[in-house]
């Protein structure tokens, strides 16, 4: 997942799906392999202006529940924060 959220942890913005649209699914992944999955998040029109967290994480897709995140720059849910940005007016 890719989640835009505001200063509370709310999600403003998703992009939810399995990696490389299923074509590329994670049990084939090797240790250490980087894998690039590109996402594309639509801000609604009435997101305010301010400062947002982009996140990213993975989830086991039987039950919703996040895989733990065992190194990086992460926050509270099992999520890596990857960048932060302003919305401006």
């Amino acid at each position: 997942f890719i989640h835009m959220v505001d200063s509370e942890g709310q999600i403003q913005a998703q992009a939810d799906g399995p990696p490389l649209a299923g074509r590329y699914p994670t049990s084939f992944w090797k240790p250490g392999e980087v894998v690039q999955d590109d996402h594309t998040l639509v801000v609604s029109e009435q997101v305010r202006p301010g400062e947002y967290q982009i996140l990213a994480g993975l989830y086991l897709l039987q039950d919703g529940s996040r895989l733990p995140v065992t190194a990086g720059p992460q926050i509270g849910d099992d999520a890596v924060v990857l960048t932060t940005l302003e919305v401006s007016p």
